[in-house]
C-alpha cells in the first residue's frame, strides 16, 4: 500500500460512488485479500514483475480518477497566444499517477489537458476546458485499466 501510496476505499472517485465499502462479516482483512491475489496470479504463471506492472496500473488508475482540473490560461508555444484551457488542480495525485506509469508529470498534464489536431501535416494544439480534460482523464484511465500489462505505456512513447 505505501509503495502505491494507497489509502481507503472511501477515498477513490471510482470507487467510492457506490457507497458500499465492506462485504459484511464475510471481508477478509486487505493484506489476506492482496496475498491470495498474488498467490494465483503466480499460479496462473503471471511473472513478479508484471504483477508489479498491473499492480501499478491499478493503482494509477485509481489515483488517476481523483484528479481535478480548474480552467487555467494557457500559452501557445508557437504563437505565443494564450487560450483558455485547464490544468490539474491537485498536483500531488497528478506526480503519484506520474510515478506509478513511469512518465514525467508535465507530458502527463499535457497528455490530459491538451488534444492536438494535425491539418496537412502540421500540428495544432487544442487546449481542453476542464470538462473535456475531464473526460478525457476517464478515457485514459479506461484504455489504461484494459491493458494493465504495461510494458511501454502509451504517455512513455516520446511526444513529437
Amino acid at each position: 500500500r505505501e509503495f502505491y501510496e494507497l489509502t481507503k476505499l472511501q477515498d477513490y472517485h471510482y470507487l467510492n460512488q457506490s457507497g458500499v465499502y465492506e462485504l459484511g462479516p464475510y471481508d477478509p482483512p486487505d493484506e489476506s485479500m492482496y496475498s491470495r491475489l498474488r498467490d494465483s496470479m503466480t499460479f496462473l504463471g503471471i511473472s513478479s514483475r508484471e504483477q508489479e506492472s498491473i499492480m501499478k496500473a491499478v493503482a494509477a488508475v485509481l489515483h488517476m480518477g481523483n484528479m481535478n482540473f480548474a480552467a487555467a490560461k494557457i500559452t501557445e508555444d508557437k504563437t505565443g497566444n494564450v487560450l483558455d484551457g485547464s490544468k490539474v488542480t491537485n498536483p500531488a495525485c497528478l506526480q503519484v499517477v506520474a510515478k506509478l506509469l513511469e512518465v514525467p508529470a508535465p507530458k502527463l498534464e499535457e497528455a490530459l489537458t491538451i488534444r492536438y489536431n494535425y491539418i496537412n501535416k502540421e500540428r495544432f494544439s487544442v487546449p481542453l476546458d476542464p470538462e473535456k480534460a475531464t473526460d478525457n482523464r476517464d478515457a485514459a484511465a479506461k484504455a489504461i485499466y484494459g491493458k494493465p500489462r504495461i510494458t511501454a505505456t502509451p504517455l512513455q512513447r516520446p511526444f513529437t
